[in-house]
């Protein structure tokens, strides 16, 4: 009896060759940036160079949840990762304070206490308390963002709406509700700098071996580059250019997801159970394959009437796939 089933896939609703390809290269591109110090460190009450104060929180209108129980940071995507090896770690968190006319109150992370409780959405750079913060209150908070936004495109799409000059918000003091960019809800803003990962219907399959019906696969990913500078841009073309020809391991989201493990939740706060990058591929339990970057091109992305720089990184992604 002749086989009629598909060759390399038993089930329909997990994540196939494309989404792991382009998860994967989000978590390399995280980690990678991180670890060579692409990350902000906020410490309460001092300002950066824009004259701004990022570790003051605002009030942030969610549908979802009762009004003024969701502050927001003028930066998302906070830094939850350990990392080491730099000459510079990032702050972790530690906790809010809260003042107001009554003076101030620290309350202690992750979660604060009995007095007044929250949780933290590392995704999104807010906190949700469990009840309504007066209005008037100054929440503050020292944390650590990265640099970068680096999300998969399907993730990031066109209804999203690109942020500039969140390194120098206006007005972020005012304790109404945001106004201007930030009226957008954080999950439907993308800060710059940004790296966005798309896969792209360009591949090529040649058979590996005699015997079997395993494949040498070439598939195409493209790595759109956003930027309010031009140096951001082209540290980033700098530093991908480089990594031409070399290997790296990917990880198998789907077991992953079975064995809880995943770092961060779906709200955006970390997981108790969660590994990091580098404790993921380190545990063989999780390792799906090995993906080369055979070549990487670079070109050049246009704007016109508005000062942003942008390029279109194309890496060609070798991976061989095993018959099972």
């Amino acid at each position: 009896m002749s086989n009629t089933n598909f060759i390399g896939i038993d089930k329909y609703n997990i994540n196939t060759l494309t989404a792991q390809l382009e998860n994967n290269l989000v978590s390399f591109l995280d980690n990678g940036l991180l670890k060579i110090g692409a990350f902000g460190n906020v410490q309460e009450s001092i300002s950066n160079i824009y004259g701004s104060d990022m570790s003051t929180l605002r009030p942030a209108e969610n549908d979802s949840y009762t009004d003024y129980t969701v502050w927001q940071a003028p930066r998302k995507n906070w830094v939850y990762e350990n990392i080491t090896g730099v000459d510079y770690t990032p702050i972790a968190f530690s906790g809010v304070t809260v003042s107001g006319v009554a003076g101030s109150s620290f309350y202690p992370g992750p979660t604060g206490n009995g007095t007044l409780g929250y949780t933290i959405n590392y995704k999104e750079g807010s906190i949700l308390f469990d009840r309504e913060i007066n209005r008037t209150s100054k929440v503050t908070a020292s944390y650590s963002y990265k640099l970068f936004d680096v999300e998969v495109a399907s993730k990031s799409s066109l209804w999203k709406s690109l942020q500039q000059k969140s390194f120098n918000p206006s007005n972020f003091d005012n304790k109404f509700f945001a106004s201007g960019d930030y009226t957008i809800p954080s999950e439907h803003r993308i800060q710059l700098p940004t790296i966005i990962v798309e896969s792209v219907n360009r591949s090529k399959n040649i058979p590996w071996r005699l015997g079997d019906h395993s494949l040498i696969s070439e598939q195409k990913i493209l790595l759109h580059v956003v930027a309010e500078n031009r140096a951001d841009r082209d540290k980033i073309n700098d530093i991908l250019n480089r990594q031409s020809t070399r290997t790296i391991d990917l990880y198998d989201i789907n077991k992953l997801v079975e064995s809880g493990t995943y770092p961060v939740n779906f709200d955006g706060t970390i997981n108790p159970s969660g590994l990091e990058y580098d404790q993921i591929l380190a545990n063989s339990d999780y390792k799906l394959m090995t993906c080369r970057f055979k070549n990487i091109t670079i070109s050049d992305m246009q704007f016109y009437n508005i000062e942003l720089y942008g390029s279109t990184i194309e890496i060609t992604n070798e991976l061989i796939l095993i018959q099972n």
